[in-house]
Parts: C-alpha cells; structure tokens; sequence
C-alpha cells in the first residue's frame, strides 16, 4: 500500500475557494510555506465547503501533486498520521 505525505490546508466546516492566483480558507488568503504557491494549475476555480470528517490536503510539489484539487477532499479514515519532524 503506497503512503503519501500532504499537507493538511483546511479541515471539516471550512470553506475552501482556489483559483488561479491562489488559496483561500474562509475568505482569507492561505499562507504558503517555504514559498509554495498552490493555484488550480490549468483546471478551472473550485468552491467549496468540507463536510464533516473531511480535510482539503496538498502536495509540496504543488505543480504536479495529484492531490485534493484532483482527487477531492480526503476522508478522515484516509489520514494514517501526521509528520512530527523531518530528517535530512
């Protein structure tokens, strides 16, 4: 079974709009670790409001991660862990 590390961008409730020039959680511009900017790519804007027990999650490698802008908003169940540090 493949495992994949995302980041979690927005959780159950929230209202999620990205576009072409940029994520919004709740009306407000999303902060962009270590320089990331997450757009929709090519794909037209998405609006939407999670429903319960879902989280928006999203790849560091923001131009080619399949990701919730593809694949949807990701289960609760489908979260196996979160990351606590990384090793170099």
């Amino acid at each position: 079974r493949d495992v994949f590390v995302f980041r979690v961008v927005a959780l159950p409730g929230e209202d999620v709009k990205m576009t072409q020039a940029g994520l919004w959680v709740n009306g407000k511009q999303a902060a962009h670790p270590k320089g990331l900017v997450y757009t929709t790519g090519s794909r037209d804007d998405m609006t939407l409001i999670l429903d319960k027990d879902h989280y928006f999650l999203l790849g560091d490698n923001a131009e080619f991660a399949v990701d919730s802008r593809h694949l949807g908003p990701a289960h609760k169940i489908q979260i196996l862990g979160k990351v606590l540090g990384v090793e170099p």
